[in-house]
């Protein structure tokens, strides 16, 4: 993850509401996935700076734009002179992934999570999302985004309620309407990209899981299908984890 800082200087033009222009291509970039959910509008002599945390040093390439954003960039064009400087390398942040060939991803995310909820099964890297195609009647990565939002949200009400029944339905049942949701964009990606995408089953350590011998190896029990899954190892980053290849949902709790 990149730190950036993209510069608005002011042109001889003015409008009165301006910073409502920068906050829609701020937010447009957000939901193309080209920044990430931190970012901060501050107020200079000669006019703007926005610093933003980017998946990679290219995130904001004109290459990359929806068309959110290339419609906000060009209003401030009016207004504004446009540069982007890299401030540096988050040192708390993952590197993004730079396969030039997947053949599976991982959808996983978590409530305080703030990169892109697919990871590269070839790399153990989080996939930038404008990297991926866009789901039906979608013209940016928004449906994703808003997605992993609700997620992140009822994760941390889940932990700040002390485990209340509806908050953890929706995370740990995988026929949720969240969970659902979630499945669906799974599985619309990869069909869109090509390659398998499991969607990571949230595990509540509270819950009882089901086991079951095979090959004297103890193997979870899918909770989609109710059989058994199987072992996978995806790379180094990757610890074994539980797969189903008929649900395509995947599981890493550990064998005990």
């Amino acid at each position: 993850m990149f730190a950036q800082i993209i510069e608005l200087k002011n042109k001889e033009n003015t409008a009165v509401d301006v910073e409502n222009i920068i906050a829609c291509y701020i937010v447009s970039l957000k939901n193309n996935g080209q920044i990430l959910l931190e970012w901060s509008l501050v107020k200079v002599n000669g006019g703007y700076n926005i610093y933003v945390s980017t998946p990679k040093e290219d995130s904001l390439s004109g290459l990359h734009d929806s068309i959110y954003v290339k419609k906000y960039r060009q209003e401030l064009d009016q207004y504004f002179d446009i540069y982007v400087k890299k401030i540096g390398l988050n040192a708390y942040s993952r590197e993004y992934c730079s396969c030039t060939h997947r053949t599976a991803m991982e959808m996983q995310t978590y409530f305080e999570d703030i990169d892109s909820v697919f990871t590269c099964c070839a790399c153990g890297k989080p996939v930038a999302l404008y990297e991926l195609p866009y789901l039906d009647k979608q013209d940016d990565h928004y449906a994703v985004v808003n997605w992993q939002g609700i997620f992140c949200a009822t994760d941390k009400l889940w932990l700040d309620s002390l485990s209340d029944r509806f908050t953890g339905n929706q995370l740990v049942n995988v026929n949720s309407e969240l969970s659902k949701r979630g499945r669906e964009i799974a599985n619309e990606i990869g069909k869109k990209a090509g390659l398998k995408v499991y969607y990571n089953v949230f595990d509540d350590f509270t819950k009882k899981v089901k086991f079951v011998k095979v090959n004297d190896r103890k193997v979870r029990l899918c909770p989609g299908c109710g059989k058994p899954m199987q072992y996978a190892k995806f790379c180094d980053n990757y610890k074994e984890i539980f797969v189903c290849e008929d649900c395509l949902l995947s599981s890493d709790l550990p064998n005990e």
